[in-house]
């Protein structure tokens, strides 16, 4: 009887989970969600924040538009958003990068120049020069990553065109050279990973490329796909998996002008495909960021427009739909994700540009089988205001145990649940090139 028992326990379990399944599309919340705020109101009223990277411990950093101008800013759960400052004359600046260590990468702008800068606590914000200054007061550079040895990419100007660097304290800023045997051309570095391998791209004879590089194979292609005669790498794991997008500058495909890829050693490029098609039939995508478990996030066309996905498993997901539907936000993009599943991004919330970050729901509500809720997962809305994140756990509601007489019946709703569930993720399966 025992084993009944457990069997009765495993099977009301998979009842409550079939039902929630076979809810309508985006009534299962599985996400919390929270306002990053904003350093203060612009010139004109609005609270404007754009997230662009976080790490594996929930620090943020971006940047914040408000009366003073645009600043780059670190947020955490316990402190909030945090002015980064400028570099010494400066007028702006924006972040791009944060590693585990919580340091800081971006640029700072003056009347005439763009510097990339590096950030940390003890030592504030600190520039990371140019390649070299062959192009005097206009000379520039970008920081755009930082891995956990404090190595950084990006870009800058130099006597041979825009190049991607390798930045590191002992060696300085190294050229990371282009495709062509010329010594002109141009290219951008745009991530990092712990093993020291870089993505990018860079130009070539018939546009540009997106790129790996390793130590001692230096730049590799990543190809290109049919219908898309360029692509640019915008993030690379620990795995070596990297992600970016397609793309004809021509403009032949004026109804499919991008599409997101992912890309590994072993496969190849694959493309991500789209949510769906806009009000005006147009399709795109752009793969912004992938976490160690190969989950990718970026935005897509949709029926409303531009949207941020999830894309794991095979399968692109609208982030709107793992959301609580009343929480009054539409979320436009995706720009980061770390190995919990955490995702950034920027959306609208009462008509305000808001940056926001998505936490995992940590486990299902334990709803009883003849009350199943709209929601089969719990969520708080935080406020807009900068401020900890909620902690989503399960309840601490009481289970019964089911008696034996009621066991075939379960086994009939749980399999009514399964089949329910197979037609949800077919019914979301990724809209391919149309």
């Amino acid at each position: 009887m025992e084993n009944i028992y457990q069997i009765g326990l495993a099977l009301a379990t998979s009842t409550v989970l079939g039902f929630a399944v076979c809810l309508p599309a985006g009534a299962a919340t599985l996400y919390s969600i929270t306002s990053l705020g904003s350093l203060g109101a612009d010139r004109n009223g609005f609270n404007y924040s754009t997230p662009l990277a976080i790490n594996n411990n929930g620090q943020v950093a971006g940047s914040s538009t408000s009366s003073k101008g645009t600043r780059a800013f670190l947020w955490d759960k316990n402190q909030g958003m945090q002015n980064l400052g400028v570099l010494r004359g400066g007028e702006e600046s924006v972040a791009y990068g944060i590693n585990n260590n919580g340091q800081v990468v971006g640029y700072s702008t003056n009347f005439d120049q763009t510097i990339g800068f590096v950030w940390d606590k003890k030592r504030g914000m600190q520039k990371l020069g140019f390649l070299d200054n062959s192009q005097g007061k206009y000379s520039y550079s970008e920081a755009m990553a930082i891995n956990d040895k404090g190595q950084v990419v990006g870009f800058s100007s130099s006597s041979n065109g825009e190049r991607a660097f390798l930045w590191d304290k002992k060696q300085g800023m190294q050229d990371l050279g282009i495709f062509s045997s010329g010594s002109f051309g141009s290219s951008q570095a745009n991530d990092i990973n712990n093993e020291g391998q870089v993505v990018g791209y860079a130009d070539t004879y018939t546009g540009d490329r997106a790129f790996i590089w390793e130590r001692n194979k230096g730049l590799q292609s990543l190809g290109v796909k049919s219908g898309y005669p360029q692509s640019q790498a915008t993030a690379i794991n620990s795995q070596g998996q990297v992600v970016g997008y397609l793309y004809d500058y021509a403009g032949r495909n004026p109804k499919a002008p991008t599409r997101a890829f992912l890309w590994d050693k072993t496969n190849g490029m694959k493309d991500l495909g789209v949510l769906d098609a806009t009000s005006s039939g147009v399709t795109y995508s752009q793969a912004t960021d992938i976490n160690r478990q190969g989950q990718i996030v970026g935005y897509s066309s949709s029926k409303t427009g531009s949207v941020g996905f999830l894309w794991e498993n095979d399968m692109m997901q609208n982030l709107n739909e793992l959301i609580s539907p009343k929480s009054g936000w539409t979320l436009y993009d995706a720009w980061g994700i770390n190995d919990n599943g955490e995702i950034i991004g920027s959306g609208a919330l009462k008509g305000q540009s808001q940056a926001f970050l998505l936490t995992p729901a940590k486990g299902l509500s334990q709803t009883s089988t003849s009350d199943v809720k709209d929601t089969a997962y719990t969520e708080k809305i935080v406020a807009v205001t900068p401020g900890p994140n909620p902690n989503v756990g399960l309840s601490t509601s009481s289970q019964s145990i089911p008696e034996s007489s009621t066991i075939l019946a379960l086994l009939s709703v749980a399999a009514f649940g399964f089949t329910c569930a197979s037609g949800q993720q077919n019914q979301h399966k990724t809209t391919q090139e149309r």
